[in-house]
């Protein structure tokens, strides 16, 4: 049991050991050790992560009298949070290296505690076998993103954490109601026993319409996306990064505790056609709205809806073959995303460009770092042979075996529309022109953006791979 807890183990020393560092350190330029603790303390994590999955056949404890259980799933959502933070973590080294060169107070200790804080939730959330430790888990991931948002300290990033918080807070009404009702119904606040003293009936509807919206508000899922464009508009790049994959994994992560571990999967097999008209409405909203932007923070926010919505054909087919699909779609997505931002990040630091508009001629600027971004794009669209057109290869199989061919279309008709957005940054990188002078900033730092860009473009090749789609089913098999 020892190894399966050392990732919360460790992050909760990290973070203890940065405070203390804060506190005594009169260094206001304090930078690499921060960093270098967070680097060490995930990369650790992470690798005992992949350490017990490859033991999975141990992986089924319970401990603190049952309100935390570890098992497969829950160690493949750790995997994927903490690489999550590992790249944040190296692509927020550039924004603070810059401000230490303007001689700026960074906090980068305070950073790195409030990056770690939301890890430790998530990392205990999908381990929670008990409402309580659920719901404090829950927030002790979402509360720090409020500070995370407004950290650039303008007008809209503080718009953006008033508008980020005021949507955690209706959200957590409606999961706090849920809860509630489940309490009444069943007396008992562990999860176990509530899947077997819970029936078959209305009510149990109504709780899974109270939780689904909580859920569609962490996603982005139409209608509840209303917060998504402004908050990444507002946030730093980096934030817009990290909120862009964690709060998918997240939302990901909760509909697996609560329709597969609280109220049992019969509800998702009994709301097919539901699920269907979600996801269809997500992906055409996302991608309509995506055409009409500027800006690229505000087309990746439209991105992310259309790409919820693919996401949730995954979860028409409840049981392994649905989970399998969700999972390894999630890690396609996840490595695929992290890749456009590094590349978004590389472009803002070296030529001071955030606006399309202003990507003219830049293949020939940085012809590497473009190549890059187009395999990126390309993978989100779903061009073939990129892993992107994988993962939706299985999402759209599973509509088809549920007889939803309409959605079939759907889903593939818009991945024809993301292609006409995708295809327009492109044209602006390699085809269009530009007399601009762009202004280079030769910065040593801007080789981390670098490397992490080249390894998750590799990522994007590889995944493709069938053996970590049967990794991930072969997992699912034995939970």
């Amino acid at each position: 049991m020892t190894t399966q807890i050392i990732p919360e183990i460790i992050t909760i020393l990290t973070i203890v050991l940065l405070i203390v560092i804060e506190i005594i350190s009169f260094k206001k330029d304090n930078f690499i050790i921060p960093f270098t603790l967070s680097i060490i303390s995930v990369f650790i994590s992470l690798l005992t992560s992949i350490y017990n999955l490859k033991n999975i056949a141990n992986i089924n404890h319970c401990f603190l009298e049952g309100r935390f259980c570890l098992n497969g799933e829950g160690v493949m959502f750790k995997i994927l949070f903490l690489f999550i933070v590992l790249f944040i973590l190296c692509m927020s080294f550039d924004d603070f290296n810059n401000i230490i060169n303007t001689k700026q107070d960074t906090r980068y200790g305070e950073f790195c505690m409030l990056l770690l804080t939301t890890l430790v939730g998530a990392l205990f959330l999908v381990s929670s076998s008990d409402m309580v430790t659920f719901y404090v888990s829950l927030e002790m991931t979402i509360i720090p993103i409020y500070l995370l948002i407004s950290w650039k300290e303008n007008s809209w990033s503080a718009e953006s954490s008033i508008k980020y918080l005021l949507v955690g807070m209706f959200s957590s009404v409606f999961l706090l109601l849920a809860l509630s009702y489940l309490y009444g119904l069943t007396g008992s606040t562990d999860f176990y026993t509530i899947y077997y003293r819970l029936f078959n009936n209305i009510t149990v509807y109504f709780i899974a319409i109270l939780l689904l919206i909580n859920i569609c508000f962490k996603m982005g899922i139409v209608p509840f996306h209303m917060w998504i464009s402004d908050v990444y508009y507002g946030s730093s790049i980096t934030i817009t990064a990290y909120l862009s994959v964690f709060s998918k994994v997240v939302g990901i992560a909760l509909i697996w505790i609560i329709f597969y571990r609280i109220l049992g999967n019969h509800i998702v097999h009994k709301s097919t056609m539901f699920i269907a008209i979600m996801s269809s409405i997500s992906m055409t909203l996302g991608n309509v709205l995506a055409i009409t932007q500027n800006n690229i923070k505000r087309i990746m926010a439209f991105s992310s809806i259309s790409q919820a919505g693919y996401i949730l054909m995954g979860f028409i087919k409840g049981g392994t073959l649905g989970m399998a699909a969700v999972f390894y779609y999630t890690l396609i997505y996840v490595v695929t995303n992290l890749s456009v931002f590094f590349v978004i990040m590389f472009y803002k630091k070296k030529f001071n460009v955030e606006n399309i508009l202003d990507y003219k001629n830049l293949s020939e600027k940085s012809p590497i770092m473009s190549v890059f971004f187009l395999i990126a794009l390309f993978s989100l669209a779903g061009i073939p042979p990129l892993s992107g057109f994988i993962g939706k290869f299985f999402l759209f199989s599973i509509a088809a075996e549920e007889g939803l061919n309409w959605l079939v279309l759907v889903a593939a008709l818009n991945s024809t529309v993301s292609l006409y957005y995708y295809l327009g940054i492109i044209k602006k990188i390699y085809i269009d022109r530009s007399d601009n002078t762009y202004v280079f900033e030769n910065n040593s730092s801007l080789v981390i953006l670098q490397s992490g860009a080249f390894i998750l473009s590799m990522g994007i090749m590889l995944l493709g791979c069938p053996i970590f789609y049967n990794t991930i089913y072969t997992t699912l098999t034995h939970c």
